[in-house]
């Protein structure tokens, strides 16, 4: 693995044509001036349900995604019990905040844009140190 210092120019990502998973790509350029493009795809499109109850686990298992945590949250000075859903693809989480919200149900994070909350996660700023393997 090598560490290389970059400036970040933009990022996005794909669903892999044949295995359907989402595909981060990172493009930077190096100090030395050589622009690049990294991809990642280990990293997965998640959001959070205050309260769930029995038939939010059911509705969320019927449509593919996982229950992967817990967590607790502040909102509005109240303290919830918050479940942390995976889903497959980033457009799932947007389809499943419908549905939820549609129940009256309260979600958190359902709303950040999958590169943008990648960068959120991964603490990228404009300029970062990523780790890659070598070409």
């Amino acid at each position: 693995m090598v560490k290389e210092k970059i400036f970040v120019l933009a990022s996005d990502y794909y669903n892999h044509p044949t295995e359907g998973i989402p595909i981060v790509r990172i493009y930077g350029k190096t100090e030395e001036g050589t622009t690049k493009t990294y991809y990642d795809n280990t990293f997965k499109p998640y959001f959070y349900l205050a309260n769930p109850n029995k038939y939010d686990y059911r509705m969320l298992n019927s449509a593919g995604a996982e229950v992967v945590g817990e967590k607790e949250l502040e909102y509005e000075g109240q303290n919830l019990r918050c479940i942390k859903i995976q889903t497959r693809k980033p457009h799932e989480v947007a389809r499943l905040r419908d549905r939820l919200e549609g129940r009256g149900r309260t979600v958190f994070s359902a709303d950040i844009l999958f590169p943008l909350r990648y960068a959120y996660d991964k603490d990228l700023g404009s300029f970062c140190e990523v780790e890659s393997e070598e070409d």
